[in-house]
């Protein structure tokens, strides 16, 4: 939608809105919000730039180690912030941040050098 409405905006000098907002299927009072808030971003939009600010400083800080969870209880216990984890967390994927996290332990079967193979019950041939 905000495609659209940036279009109609750029060919404002050339042809009438309604006009344009006719043909590309949006409402003129869609057009003019869109114009209204693009102008003002909402408090929402702030709060989250500056919060997105603080979890990158947080994340500097911890040369890139901290993931969400403890971004998140860094700004609860730290600096004191009321802030869900699944906020933190969707701000960090929209800024591309992410932590540090140790590979799984995972070994792979070995037979033991004496051990010996059971019987084939089932006669599976491959």
């Amino acid at each position: 939608m905000s495609e659209r409405c940036a279009f109609i905006d750029a060919e404002n000098a050339i042809m009438p809105v309604s006009f344009q907002c006719a043909r590309l299927g949006v409402s003129t009072s869609t057009f003019y919000a869109w114009r209204h808030r693009r102008a003002d971003p909402s408090l929402k939009l702030r709060s989250d730039a500056e919060l997105t600010d603080t979890i990158c400083a947080i994340h500097t800080a911890s040369h890139g180690v901290y993931g969400a969870p403890r971004v998140h209880a860094e700004l609860r216990l730290g600096l004191g912030r009321e802030v869900n984890v699944k906020r933190v967390t969707s701000l960090m994927r929209v800024a591309g941040i992410q932590g540090i996290s140790r590979r799984p332990r995972h070994g792979c079967t070995r037979r033991r050098a004496g051990a010996v193979p059971s019987d084939d019950l089932v006669h599976r041939q491959f």
